[in-house]
């Protein structure tokens, strides 16, 4: 299993969905394919590595660390089934919802 941290570089002009930015999916995706991953928000696309600073750790249990601010990340955890999330910073008032 993985634990994932992603560091904040840099904030983008748009609001991100991050509904997809889940422990499990980040965990089986190879460490090479990771800052590639699409982020989608606004009409936008932009990488996972535009955003942030990707680690990833073998551990025993899934989980998913954000460190810094991201009021412009939407959904965090909105289709959390398995792992840990956990935010260092800031984040909107509707983390978490469903759509």
């Amino acid at each position: 299993m993985n634990a994932t941290t992603l560091r904040v570089k840099r904030a983008p002009g748009f609001r991100i969905d991050g509904a997809s930015l889940l422990p499990a999916s980040l965990a089986a995706i190879s460490p090479s394919e990771l800052p590639r991953i699409a982020l989608q928000g606004a009409g936008e696309t932009c990488a996972l590595s535009d955003l942030f600073d990707i680690a990833q750790s073998a551990t025993d249990t899934l989980s998913l660390t954000i460190e810094g601010d991201v009021p412009w990340l939407d959904r965090i955890g909105a289709h959390l089934a398995e792992g840990a999330l956990n935010v260092h910073g800031s984040v909107i008032a509707y983390m978490w919802a469903s759509t």
